[in-house]
């Protein structure tokens, strides 16, 4: 398995040292890899350089090295990059979204989440990946209700709550770097998400 960090593509060292882990996927891109060193490069050098130009070399490589590893190499994406082709599918695949070429039904395969919730804690990045597992599971259930496969949509809804850190809303006070904000995000998310599926099975 590769994992490429895009916003380190920025940088001709990273660009380098992922060409010396993957040089058989690098190679497939290789003018586009060219093109995009020749700018970070001299950009490095504090030489003058085209600003739209240089964008344009990035997101030329980033995006010829995912389609044309897709043939034979399954590409994930985590977040919602904008340099992407958009004509790209996105199918939410566990935590992650599937870049496909074509509109086919992918079925998820089974995991074992890793992940506990830290019941209670008033923390920013405890509260954001909460709340990332749980839109991640949301996403997975609208593919499958627009795919015709209400049961399957009905199972990954009910595992969302299987997230929920639990936050009472009445105590999140000040935090540091003002993250409540993102405490209190996740707090109404997982509470829409009970009142969802409390109101599903009353009917």
């Amino acid at each position: 398995m590769l994992i490429v960090n895009p916003d380190l593509l920025r940088l001709s060292w990273y660009l380098d040292e992922l060409d010396r882990r993957a040089p058989e996927l690098v190679a497939r891109a290789a003018p586009e890899a060219a093109r995009l060193r020749a700018i970070l490069v001299r950009s490095e050098r504090g030489l003058p350089f085209d600003g739209p130009q240089a964008e344009a070399a990035y997101r030329g490589f980033l995006n010829a090295f995912a389609a044309r590893a897709m043939p034979d190499h399954p590409v994930f994406a985590e977040g919602n990059f904008a340099q992407l082709d958009p004509a790209w599918k996105r199918v939410p695949y566990h935590v992650v979204t599937w870049l496909r070429p074509d509109t086919a039904y992918v079925p998820e395969g089974p995991w074992r989440y890793a992940y506990r919730p830290w019941s209670g804690r008033m923390d920013g990045y405890v509260a954001m990946t909460s709340w990332l597992y749980g839109e991640s599971r949301v996403n997975r259930a609208v593919y499958e209700t627009r795919h015709g496969r209400r049961d399957a949509a009905q199972r990954v809804m009910a595992s969302v709550p299987t997230f929920d850190p639990h936050i009472r809303l009445e105590r999140v006070g000040p935090l540091p770097l003002g993250s409540q904000a993102i405490v209190i995000r996740c707090a109404r998310f997982f509470a829409g998400i009970e009142r969802s599926i409390r109101g599903a099975m009353s009917r």
